[in-house]
């Protein structure tokens, strides 16, 4: 992966190997150089340190994002199809979590899978008189969970599956493309929950949603540049080198000529799409987080174990202890407790905090994998919060010293918790499964990790952080618009 940048003032850093940064502001700055510090200071997992896929002089790269989009999964997904039919020529990368069998969004992968294998057959010469001896568009599904049942059942290992047992075509019905369907789950609850779809490595598109059934209020960015590097080292790390020549699901030789039916569905609008103005490469951090099997896993903990020192999970924490103004969270689970403290100290230093989040959303998941529920959490929080205030405001009523007698105490920050829908509608989604955290509205990270205990201790999770002010202010645009008009 080519290093593009350096970390302010990072020990880890080789001079000689990273270009300057590009001017950023000194919040910004801060942050990147007390994070780098954190992640190559963290001890209980050396990957941090030897593994190069999470060193922070290559998760940090120069990278163009392109749009921001906002929608139900089904209408993302079909918003980008167009492209991923006409463009993608040697290879496509498709990873999510849970696969809905018989959910639309898979309706669209089958249909996608055989309108490459026909665009193939119609670009092919009508007078070739050879045909090629394996198809040569690879395309690659990855995936945790399909049920209960083969979470039970699945090994410590990646899963090759048959593309029936996923409720794709025979590979007769795509037979220019190589598919390749794995799965991978570690019990007791490690799913790999990133999201994202890759082209021919040059462009990715990294999500908030799965292939499934719920039409839920969803956000993802699209970007091109290193950090799409930094995606496929981080999918290979995971999933194991690719097996050349393998062709998963492969039946007896078929004609490869013969166009196949592929029927679409019809078009979901997206709520909102912003296209970045500038084309210029920025800087684009890839934030991993590694999947673990059951860190000091206790159902009702007395005290919370320290969180997995990972890139994503040190950049948050970072994020929130550095802000001076605001932060801004959308997130469907909020159980974390190192999350929750961050947020109970920003709110002590005068830090204002805005959450969105749904009701009464995956309460049964909650209750298994963090032993309580957002709803709980929130409701403790507004306590801490309004003890908070009501100690503050008795302080300053036994002050009577002078003000330029003694340091004053700084006021609280303000908390509002708003509830998705933010306003009644039949047609808008019930749910949020958006996440994304905005700070100082200069630092925006989004991505598939929840601030959730699942999220920030058992499972994997990808995210991506963009900095400046107009990058953040255009995804704040497109979340207030598309939150308004879904």
């Amino acid at each position: 992966m080519k290093q593009y940048t350096q970390i302010p003032n990072s020990p880890s850093t080789p001079a000689s190997s990273a270009q300057p940064l590009p001017n950023l502001p000194p919040f910004s700055s801060r942050v990147l150089q007390e994070w780098s510090t954190a992640l190559s200071n963290a001890e209980d997992h050396p990957y941090t340190k030897h593994d190069p896929v999470y060193l922070p002089t290559t998760l940090l790269s120069a990278s163009t994002p392109l749009r921001f989009s906002t929608g139900t999964g089904l209408s993302l997904l079909q918003s980008w199809l167009p492209t991923l039919l006409a463009e993608t020529r040697e290879e496509l990368i498709i990873a999510t979590c849970f696969w809905s069998k018989n959910s639309e969004s898979v309706a669209e992968i089958r249909n996608l899978l055989v309108g490459l294998s026909n665009r193939i057959s119609e670009a092919r010469p009508s007078n070739a008189t050879t045909k090629p001896a394996t198809p040569n568009l690879k395309v690659r599904i990855l995936l945790s969970s399909l049920s209960p049942l083969q979470k039970i059942l699945h090994p410590s290992r990646p899963k090759h599956l048959d593309p029936a047992s996923v409720s794709l075509p025979p590979a007769s019905k795509y037979p220019n493309l190589s598919v390749q369907i794995r799965s991978l789950f570690l019990k007791p609850f490690s799913v790999m929950h990133p999201k994202y779809i890759i082209m021919d490595r040059r462009r990715a598109w990294v999500m908030s949603w799965n292939m499934s059934c719920e039409e839920w209020f969803e956000g993802c960015v699209e970007v091109e540049g290193d950090v799409v590097a930094g995606l496929v080292d981080f999918w290979r790390d995971t999933w194991g080198a690719d097996n050349k020549g393998e062709r998963e699901g492969e039946e007896s030789p078929v004609e490869r000529d013969r166009p196949c039916d592929a029927t679409p569905l019809p078009s979901h609008p997206t709520f909102s799409t912003t296209t970045f103005p500038s084309q210029n490469p920025l800087p684009v951090l890839l934030l991993p987080s590694p999947h673990h099997r059951n860190p000091r896993f206790r159902p009702f903990p007395l005290r919370a174990p320290t969180p997995p020192p990972t890139p994503l999970n040190i950049f948050l924490l970072t994020l929130l202890s550095a802000s001076t103004s605001v932060i801004q969270i959308y997130t469907p689970n909020l159980t974390s407790p190192p999350v929750l403290s961050a947020l109970l100290a920003a709110l002590s230093r005068g830090i204002n905090i805005h959450i969105t989040t749904p009701r009464r959303m995956m309460y049964a998941e909650q209750l298994v994998t963090a032993g309580t529920t957002t709803e709980l959490c929130l409701h403790s929080l507004s306590r801490r919060y309004n003890r908070l205030v009501k100690r503050h405001n008795k302080n300053k009523s036994k002050n009577t010293n002078p003000p330029d007698t003694e340091p004053q105490q700084h006021p609280p920050g303000t908390l509002q918790i708003s509830r998705y829908p933010l306003s009644p509608s039949t047609s808008s989604p019930q749910k949020s499964h958006l996440k994304l955290t905005i700070v100082d509205a200069e630092i925006a990270v989004l991505g598939s990790g929840n601030l959730d205990r699942a999220s920030w201790y058992t499972s994997q999770e990808i995210g991506l952080a963009f900095f400046g002010t107009e990058v953040v202010a255009e995804i704040s645009e497109a979340v207030r618009i598309g939150m308004g008009a879904g």
